[in-house]
């Protein structure tokens, strides 16, 4: 990413990219596409491998960016006579179709959401953020949310339906969880799915198997951004928050750990809301398999 090839402007798009602990991985995917959009018009054929080959690990438990950097790589080594521009067709159509795709499952999605009952969310996710919204304009909802901790992500989606209407109770991540085993409905985000399972905000598999275990249903909302083949879902890596998040000053002899993200078991999930509507987890997965990886993303190593 320092290499003295790459374009100033994406070696800025990539560092933002890298250290945004806030966002979720549908807005970075977002960004990242229209700056190698952008990119193109300047950037030279290495400058782009280059950069396709970084965004692969600017956020490492984010399925969007790794699927956007497998789909430039593919369109730089097959572009035949003009990859350059065919790298920025690969790049639009990823917004394009990354814009179309979220709207279509916060709409889906909204159609599941009962009529009565709390629904628990976990974090942010701008994708059910949209769809707590459009149900809400149909009926009273109560949502409980988590603080998310450390990051406090769940006041912005707290903030963001209590200013929609809805009936909001933001509640301790711990308190949180027993307040999910009555809910009816844990509406959830990815940052990846894979036959590994649903990578997202650490917290999100304890809330889930809570809820199974109270009767109720977890839907996990993902477009095709966020499906992996297991070669590349082989990539995905935490990377912990940094300790002074959860303690500025901790007592001398105290390890600090603050895992970012954990990973849910497919059985936990109840189905996954597509464009296509609500699927079994399995079956998405499945269709992720057959995709093409580029060849310089191949070799992944095994998944700890």
């Amino acid at each position: 990413m320092n290499a003295p090839l790459l374009d100033e402007r994406l070696r800025a798009l990539l560092r933002a990219l890298s250290v945004d602990r806030t966002a979720g991985a549908a807005e970075l995917a977002a960004r990242a596409a229209d700056g190698f959009a952008r990119a193109c018009g300047r950037a030279d054929l290495g400058e782009l491998r280059l950069a396709a080959r970084a965004l692969a690990a600017v956020q490492p438990s984010m399925a969007p960016l790794l699927n956007l950097a497998n789909g430039l790589l593919l369109a730089l080594e097959r572009g035949g006579r003009d990859p350059v521009s065919s790298a920025a067709r690969a790049a639009r159509a990823f917004a394009l179709g990354l814009s179309r795709d979220r709207k279509a499952i916060a709409a889906r999605a909204a159609r599941l959401v009962p009529a009565h009952g709390p629904v628990a969310v976990h974090s942010w996710s701008s994708t059910v953020t949209a769809a707590l919204v459009r149900a809400g304009r149909r009926r009273s909802l109560e949502v409980v949310c988590s603080e998310s901790r450390p990051g406090l992500e769940g006041r912005r989606t707290a903030a963001t339906l209590a200013r929609a209407g809805l009936r909001v109770r933001l509640l301790p991540d711990l308190a949180f969880l027993d307040a999910a085993a009555e809910a009816d409905l844990f509406l959830v985000g990815a940052d990846a799915l894979s036959a590994f399972g649903l990578v997202n905000k650490a917290g999100t598999c304890a809330a889930a198997r809570r809820i199974r275990e109270g009767g109720g249903t977890v839907l996990a909302l993902a477009d095709s951004s966020k499906v992996l083949p297991s070669v590349l879902a082989a990539r995905l890596r935490d990377r912990p928050g940094p300790a002074r998040e959860v303690w500025p000053r901790p007592a001398r002899g105290v390890r600090i750990e603050s895992p970012t993200f954990d990973t849910t078991p497919l059985a936990l999930l109840s189905s996954v809301v597509t464009p296509l509507g609500a699927r079994p987890p399995v079956g998405v997965v499945a269709e992720a398999e057959r995709r093409p990886v580029a060849g310089t993303l191949l070799h992944a190593g095994a998944r700890p």
